[in-house]
């Protein structure tokens, strides 16, 4: 991965630590001095103040912060002259970091942020599987606000008030598994993006081996004693999945595939990754288990990371081979079923933000849901994929018997 000295001109590169313990690489003294030297003429304040501003950018770059969120960031996507958007940002200290990268500004939001916090966590400790935090000698609210063009919001992007601002790229990092309704929530980031805008996401996998975000956190770490471990240990979320909670965690238990047909509704692909789990991981997904989880590919179980890099569709040109009209939803004896989920075919291009399904002329409301939720709920779920419509009856009921008429409707 390369380094923080990348962004600023006349720095020499330095090679990265070769510490196997540590992730995200160490910069010399004179790269971090470089980066805070170069933030530090943004700084409003000025005196004691100013003096305690530099202390936070000194031990946010110290606690390893912008290798963590801002490297990550910048060796995949071009941030020079841009308006960010990060989402799920939660305390970002970092945030001022992106500015030194050459970004013109960056709004921060995060429903879950607590501004007057002084704490940041020690990404270097995080990295050896240890949770350590630090105190800060400022609010991170007092702190974000002595730099021109950061910005922070405590709300859930689906509501996020966005006023006249635009932006030219959005950032989540090991967010989108989070989501409570990705398909809305990456709706409401497209329609805060200019044209042309990109996107850069990292998706924690659920479907990987330590997806479930609880111990164990490593083979290593693995206590057979403890009967919740136990329960959870090599791919046992999957294989226990009906009864595992995804509250603790906030977790939507999306798969890659879904997420990327979310995606693709607004952005085209230009980069997509698939970083895999280490060899002590693979070797643990025996035949015996494989074989237990055979609905699912190889790409999601042994995929730790997911990345994605896209560019905002030009709604011209997509809107262009979309079906246009009223669907009829035929159901027959025959129609292939999966638990409360019916699949039945439908026209090539109908998008799914602009159709729903109505029932005896009744819009059902539950729309965009996850394949897992309308197969096992069912009750009026649905979702719109391709060519093909997943949906389920309200209350579940026999659409044959009951000889409701269901169709899909263009939304006004």
């Amino acid at each position: 991965m390369k380094r923080f000295t990348r962004w600023l001109p006349g720095l020499k590169q330095r090679a990265a630590s070769s510490n196997p313990g540590i992730r995200y690489p160490h910069t010399t003294a004179l790269s971090r001095n470089e980066a805070i030297h170069s933030l530090a003429s943004r700084i409003k304040a000025t005196g004691h103040k100013r003096e305690l501003v530099t202390k936070c950018l000194e031990l946010t770059f110290d606690a390893g912060a912008v290798a963590h969120d801002v490297d990550a960031v910048c060796d995949n996507l071009d941030v020079s002259n841009k308006s960010l958007l990060d989402i799920g940002s939660w305390a970002c200290w970092h945030a001022p970091f992106y500015l030194a990268a050459g970004a013109i500004s960056i709004h921060c939001v995060d429903k879950y942020v607590d501004v007057s916090t002084k704490q940041i966590r020690d990404q270097h400790a995080a990295n050896r599987g240890q949770f350590v935090l630090s105190e800060m000698p400022l609010p991170l609210a007092e702190f974000l606000e002595e730099f021109e063009g950061v910005q922070i919001s405590k709300q859930d992007i689906v509501e996020f008030t966005k006023g006249d601002q635009q932006f030219d790229a959005c950032i989540l990092l090991t967010v989108s598994e989070h989501l409570n309704d990705p398909a809305h929530a990456f709706e409401a980031i497209a329609n805060c993006l200019n044209p042309g805008g990109e996107i850069f996401l990292t998706h924690g996998n659920f479907y990987a081996w330590q997806g479930h975000h609880s111990a164990p956190y490593s083979p290593e770490g693995y206590d057979p004693s403890d009967l919740a471990q136990r329960q959870l240990v090599d791919w046992g979320h999957i294989l226990n999945k009906a009864m595992f909670d995804p509250r603790f965690n906030e977790l939507n238990l999306i798969r890659i595939h879904e997420l990327t047909a979310i995606l693709a509704r607004h952005f085209d692909a230009v980069d997509v990754q698939f970083m895999r789990s280490p060899a002590k991981i693979v070797e643990r997904l025996t035949k015996e288990i494989r074989l237990q989880l055979a609905e699912y590919y190889d790409d999601e179980l042994l995929t730790d990371l997911y990345r994605y890099r896209g560019v905002m569709r030009h709604k011209e040109v997509e809107r262009a081979n979309n079906f246009e009209g009223v669907f009829r939803v035929s159901i027959a004896a025959d129609t292939y079923q999966e638990g409360y989920c019916y699949l039945v075919p439908i026209p090539f291009g109908l998008d799914p933000d602009r159709y729903a399904l109505y029932e005896n002329g009744r819009r059902l409301d539950k729309g965009n849901s996850l394949h897992d939720d309308v197969r096992k709920l069912g009750d009026g779920r649905y979702s719109i994929w391709g060519h093909t419509l997943y949906f389920s009856t309200p209350r579940n009921t026999d659409p044959i018997q009951t000889g409701h008429i269901y169709e899909l409707r263009l939304v006004v």
